[in-house]
């Protein structure tokens, strides 16, 4: 040093320019006035770290999900012989997940962004620059108001619209296989139809076959039992078959007619027809916002109705605003500014996202009371603010 005495602005200059000797355009006294391609470079490089880490994280819960639902695919693709349709099936599960997935990724991403920042010092190269934290954290939020409207639009049309597109194509499978429609599938769902069987091979095999189904013409029901079922040449036969139905009659009393064939035949088309019948309802989660409107306005008359529907604008929305909330989170509790390293933040901001997931969870089940629901989903967001806002308060005070 040979006994110099450093002045303020020298010391200043000093710090950042330790700091530029691993990323020369940080040395300057307002990152935001320097533009490259048309963006400031503060924005350029904040992007690009969240934006690449919310991509990873994306494809991994995307990943995850397509693990957990492979006993679906695997269940479909026994019934398909298509890989472009399988490769469908798959494509169409990923809007399921994509509302939660984004805002879970918006937390990961935002927090360990910031906790980059403080690990290699650049925060407070920034900070030395003139730079507040908002000012820093301003490109993370402003692109997570893009997800907003990203995320909502998914939960809102993409999702309802996939919904659909997976019903119609498993349709279309079951054209060629009925068999598959009488399977158990959260896909296919038929009101007033039971059915079990013993599948031994999925595409043209069963065994102790039991089939009930509502007369609604009779106002009674129907069943069929069958010990072996298979699928040959267009044609779906059985055999050891006992048809079980009743007819009313004028004296009050019910006639049941009991039909026991060895074996008989029934054309698979004609099957695959009478369980899709125009009768089968369709809910709200399974329609677009036009369509879930025009839906409540020709049901007006129904008092169940409106609550349904205000309970789905309610649950959309909530996963519209959720990647704001999550993303304020993250980037507050992953500032760390003292030199010991805090596990406290973590557990907080892992607290705040379970809140608003468990509430999330609680909010589905009044899908006939709308204003616990809205309590239930829309709560947890401004507390999950003034929590991430006072704790950003308290870190630009240098309080830890």
């Amino acid at each position: 040093m040979n006994g110099r005495v450093f002045g303020a602005s020298e010391i200043k200059t000093t710090l950042v320019s330790r700091r530029s000797l691993r990323a020369p355009f940080f040395d300057q006294e307002n990152l935001t006035d320097r533009y490259t391609d048309g963006m400031p470079i503060l924005w350029k490089f904040m992007l690009g770290r969240f934006v690449r880490i919310l991509t990873l994280c994306t494809l991994s819960f995307i990943a995850i999900l397509l693990v957990m639902r492979l006993s679906d695919i695997a269940k479909f693709a026994s019934q398909s012989n298509e890989l472009y349709a399988i490769g469908l099936f798959m494509l169409y599960q990923v809007p399921y997940i994509l509302p939660i997935a984004i805002p879970i990724s918006c937390l990961v991403a935002s927090m360990v962004t910031m906790r980059g920042l403080c690990d290699d010092s650049e925060l407070t190269a920034f900070r030395s620059s003139g730079l507040s934290l908002y000012a820093i954290a301003a490109p993370i939020l402003w692109c997570s108001l893009f997800l907003v409207l990203l995320n909502f639009y998914i939960a809102s049309e993409l999702t309802p619209y996939c919904r659909s597109l997976t019903r119609d194509l498993m349709h279309r499978t079951t054209a060629e296989n009925p068999l598959f429609l009488l399977q158990k599938s959260k896909h296919l769902r038929f009101p007033d139809v039971e059915a079990d069987m013993e599948v031994i091979q999925p595409k043209s095999h069963a065994k102790d076959l039991t089939f009930v189904m509502y007369n609604k013409q009779l106002q009674r029901l129907c069943a069929v039992l069958a010990r072996d079922v298979r699928l040959s040449d267009g044609l779906l036969k059985g055999k050891d078959v006992t048809l079980l139905t009743s007819l009313p009659s004028e004296d009050g009393f019910d006639h049941l007619v009991i039909e026991n064939e060895a074996k008989t035949s029934l054309p698979s088309a004609e099957l695959a027809l009478l369980l899709r019948r125009p009768s089968v309802k369709t809910t709200y989660d399974s329609l677009s916002y036009s369509a879930m409107r025009l839906k409540a306005e020709s049901e007006a008359h129904r008092h169940k109705t409106k609550k349904r529907f205000s309970f789905e604008i309610i649950r959309r929305a909530s996963y519209g605003l959720a990647p704001l909330s999550f993303t304020a989170v993250g980037l507050s509790f992953g500032i760390q500014i003292g030199r010991q390293k805090r596990r406290r933040a973590l557990y907080l901001s892992a607290a705040l996202a379970a809140l608003m997931l468990t509430s999330t969870l609680i909010g589905k089940s009044f899908e006939n009371f709308p204003l616990y629901a809205a309590l239930c989903y829309f709560l947890p967001h401004p507390i999950a603010w003034f929590l991430s806002f006072r704790y950003k308060n308290q870190k630009e005070r240098g309080i830890e």
